[in-house]
């Protein structure tokens, strides 16, 4: 009769609306505990608006419906728990499984439209660092996510290319780099050009140092805006600074040499990154450039000026003030009093452009938490220059800060978690634990521990709310027990592996399958979880939150790992017995693949 689950639960609340004799939503839900059924209805609301008590409510359900597919309904406070027979259920969601196999969970709900996901967005000052890691993986999940449940998926990055940043690298290599290149020095491009932005701050801290002594400044004295206004002073003084200043305006005029020196250091870093975006795997469809955008912005400047949105104040500069859309958002600076442009002014091309050139239905930006008022500022003047719709759906999905146990990081001294060192920090200590467990070849061994370290890193740091801040700890994320990813690629190579000594022993799963005899507590709780994958992905690429899969997939390999312990796969009772438990066991394992594929996660077949 039926060939889904959700068609049985779209029965189930027809039937409980006639029982009911109401036009309100009735709506079950997918109980957390298992112990509770497969479906669940909370009365309470219901009984309010009929004007029933919740149990006597509950108990004219349990009297009055009737189906051929229920095992039982309970009652239990205001809450009515609805248990499938066990073959009906086991048989529907096993060979849905067995039959789409990675489909599995596959929607078209979002089909027709298009979503376009921002992530990375990195300075071509230096090398990608541990934050980057965090929001490549939130972007990738998350693309990969909204792919899964039907949308077009344009994965994007604005490049931030040009700048003062850009300019004290391009300055410290000319005062010391001497002529060497990647190939000379053996460095990736990206670290050679972070190391003249690390010499330059260095000695911009030295240089401002002696200027505080000479002038006998102690900062910590002085109040906060002292304390900027110290900082000013300095700079506009600075030899150092104002060289990296002038190099800026040089390159704004388009002086050749100038022009030339940095697309050479833009290309190393380019390179470089390249490498760390294929290790992490990290893909765009779209690049954008800060240098192709910047003088695009004053286009709609011009625009606000015209509409009277935008005001010129008194030193050139241009200003919006947003206090009727926010208070807290007050006045926004959009062209400076020399003319030139802030950051936010090119982010109103680039979204523009953005919703125009692929007629977006949505646009995420994956950045950091501390950005939230520049979005929020962002989104505000998009709808006074009277763009509301594309206002509307514009999201940015903020995410918290990570660090290690030893703390934050910083980039200016050099005192960064670099992504690359930290990839291969949890590749070798995936190696030194997996060394000590199996002898592998030496490739096996290369593989695994490639496979596993980065898994364990990606699944930690996915593994919790996007705006919670993250202590990433390498040592934890590689244990091979708890909430880890080792943990769950595990289960997958322990099953791959009980599958190749079923092929062994000739045991299959072809033919007609004897669902029933799958009735012992812990072989429910694994299918009840199987029947909520679909489920799980709706949600998480709804709440753009892919620590909702992690969380799923946790409890799927735990729970598998609780029946695996007590029930025998190969040396069941009955061969029917055998065949049954040996399909439950190909469909954790296609659901753990799928999730962990949908994360960027790689699984071991062997481990």
């Amino acid at each position: 009769m039926f060939q889904e689950i959700d068609e049985i639960k779209n029965f189930l609340e027809s039937e409980l609306k006639t029982i009911l004799k109401t036009d309100s939503p009735v709506l079950l839900e997918t109980p957390v505990e298992k112990a509770r059924g497969d479906f669940t209805l909370k009365t309470f609301a219901l009984a309010k608006e009929l004007k029933q008590n919740p149990i006597e409510l509950g108990k004219l359900i349990q009297n009055q419906l009737k189906t051929d597919f229920l095992e039982k309904i309970e009652v239990t406070g205001g809450y009515v728990n609805f248990f499938l027979k066990n073959e009906i259920l086991n048989q529907l969601v096993l060979e849905k499984i067995l039959l789409e196999k990675e489909v599995y969970g596959k929607s078209d709900q979002f089909h027709g439209q298009t979503v376009m996901v921002e992530y990375s967005s990195p300075n071509t000052n230096k090398p990608l660092h541990l934050g980057h890691i965090r929001n490549n993986l939130l972007g990738m999940s998350l693309a990969n996510l909204f792919e899964f449940v039907g949308y077009k998926v344009i994965k994007a990055q604005i490049i931030n290319d040009r700048g003062i940043h850009i300019c004290k690298s391009m300055l410290g290599y000319q005062k010391w780099g001497q002529g060497e290149t990647p190939e000379t020095t053996g460095l990736k491009g990206d670290h050679l050009v972070a190391k003249y932005y690390v010499l330059f701050e260095t000695a911009l801290k030295e240089e401002k140092k002696q200027y505080f002594q000479e002038h006998k400044i102690e900062l910590i004295k002085l109040s906060e805006q002292a304390q900027r206004q110290t900082e000013l002073d300095f700079l506009k003084q600075s030899g150092l600074y104002q060289e990296a200043q002038n190099l800026l305006q040089k390159w704004e005029q388009d002086d050749p040499e100038t022009l030339k020196l940095w697309q050479t250091m833009n290309s190393w870093v380019y390179a470089g990154w390249e490498k760390t975006y294929q290790e992490l795997g990290s893909r765009f469809d779209k690049n954008y450039y800060e240098s192709e955008l910047y003088e695009e912005g004053k286009k709609f400047v011009e625009e606000g000026l015209q509409k009277g949105i935008f005001q010129k104040e008194p030193d050139g500069s241009v200003q919006c003030d947003l206090t009727d859309l926010a208070k807290n958002l007050g006045k926004k600076t959009l062209l400076r009093s020399d003319g030139t442009t802030v950051y936010i002014t090119q982010d109103l091309a680039l979204t523009y452009h953005k919703f125009k050139e692929f007629n977006l239905n949505k646009a995420i930006w994956v950045v950091a938490n501390e950005q939230t008022h520049h979005f929020h500022t962002l989104f505000a003047l998009m709808r006074k220059l009277g763009f509301t719709e594309i206002a509307d759906h514009s999201y940015h999905l903020a995410y918290g800060m990570v660090a290690l146990p030893t703390g934050k990081m910083k980039s200016r001294e050099g005192i960064v978690v670099d992504a690359d060192d930290l990839m291969e920090e949890v590749k070798n200590k995936a190696k030194q634990i997996t060394q000590a467990l199996k002898n592998y070849t030496p490739q096996e061994l290369e593989t695994i521990s490639h496979e596993v370290g980065l898994g364990a890193l990606k699944y930690q740091l996915l593994s919790v709310n996007p705006l919670t801040n993250v202590v990433f700890n390498p040592a934890e994320s590689i244990a091979f027990e708890g909430n880890t990813g080792p943990f769950v690629q595990y289960t997958a190579a322990r099953i791959h592996s009980l599958k190749q000594k079923a092929e062994a022993e000739d045991i299959k799963t072809t033919g007609k399958l004897d669902y029933s005899s799958l009735n012992r507590p812990k072989e429910k709780i694994v299918i009840q979880l199987l029947a909520e994958f679909p489920t799980v992905i709706l949600s998480a690429a709804g709440r753009f939150n892919p620590a909702q899969l992690t969380h799923y997939v946790y409890e799927l390999a735990k729970e598998f790992n609780r029946f695996y312990q007590k029930h025998s796969v190969l040396s069941a009772e009955t061969e029917k017995l055998k065949q049954a438990r040996l399909a439950l066991c190909q469909a954790v394992e296609i659901v753990i693949q799928k999730s962990l594929t949908l994360l960027g996660i790689e699984t071991p077949e062997k481990m």
